[in-house]
């Protein structure tokens, strides 16, 4: 079990919401430091103040157990945090890019793509994907997500309906 999972499974609820935190993931060969990192200062900014934990930051099994408000944790994901992961039900998710890295622990690029896609797995509100990569956007028309999740694609080229620059 990893770290990640340990969290997922003893989340508390928070004193106002009486919910657990909602979780926004971030995974990926490259970017997911400055990912998490954007999206971190992007709600603090909208007075939301979110410092980043996982595989930055504080450890999330620190930050899921002490609710504060806002009752959200903004999480980068490592593939060896999420190849100990089977639970995970976030409520926004995202992997920049799937790369060769880590491929010999992983044992080829087929199982380390299949760890990184954890993250998709039930997501509840927005699955966000890299639709530059033909991987990552196979992993998100392939994810089992609920059933008003929206999945948004994002490029470098310029966007069709319904994916951002």
């Amino acid at each position: 079990m990893s770290e990640v999972e340990l969290a997922w499974q003893l989340r508390v609820n928070s004193n106002t919401t009486g919910k657990p935190a909602q979780w926004i993931g971030i995974t990926g060969t490259n970017g997911k430091t400055s990912t998490t990192e954007m999206t971190s200062e992007m709600l603090t900014h909208a007075a939301w103040p979110l410092p980043p934990s996982g595989n930055i930051g504080k450890a999330v099994s620190h930050a899921a157990v002490r609710p504060r408000e806002p009752n959200v944790l903004c999480v980068e994901l490592s593939s060896f945090q999420l190849h100990f992961t089977y639970s995970l039900e976030l409520d926004c998710a995202s992997i920049t890019n799937i790369a060769d890295d880590h491929l010999d622990w992983h044992g080829g690029i087929e199982n380390y793509a299949a760890d990184k896609a954890k993250v998709f797995h039930n997501v509840k509100k927005a699955l966000v994907y890299n639709a530059d990569d033909e991987r990552v956007t196979k992993l998100a028309f392939a994810a089992q997500t609920a059933p008003e999740c929206r999945r948004i694609g994002f490029t470098l080229a310029e966007p069709k309906d319904g994916r951002s620059v």
